[in-house]
């Protein structure tokens, strides 16, 4: 129902994003595998179209990538974006407690990843 979901990757030197749409888990695993990104920014939330299918990463799924992707760096974004994400941050943060490398920033929090050069 969903149709394809837009992922972009942007490349610079040595550093590899790798930057989501609404995807689950399955798709966003297959394109990282394939891309090697080093730097994962992906929509979590669980967001639910239109009340029954789910459109973006829940936390269970976002442990489940850092997990398979423990060298890359995983930023979730979209967390409590419209009320169809039924997921919050604190849920987020509680599963991936323990994961340093995944980030979840609060609204309009800047997040600084390696060092400037």
């Amino acid at each position: 129902m969903l149709g394809s979901n837009s992922t972009y990757l942007l490349v610079a030197g040595s550093d590899r994003i790798l930057i989501t749409g609404d995807a689950l888990f399955d798709d966003v695993s297959d394109i990282a595998r394939r891309e090697e990104p080093n730097v994962l920014i992906v929509n979590a939330g669980s967001a639910m179209f239109w009340g029954r299918q789910r459109a973006t990463m829940n936390s269970t799924e976002v442990r489940r990538l850092a997990t398979e992707f423990a060298h890359a760096v995983i930023v979730t974004v979209h967390l409590e974006a419209l009320n169809h994400c039924i997921e919050t941050r604190d849920r987020t943060r509680e599963m991936v407690a323990g994961l340093p490398h995944v980030l979840v920033p609060e609204d309009g929090e800047v997040v600084l990843i390696g060092s400037p050069s």
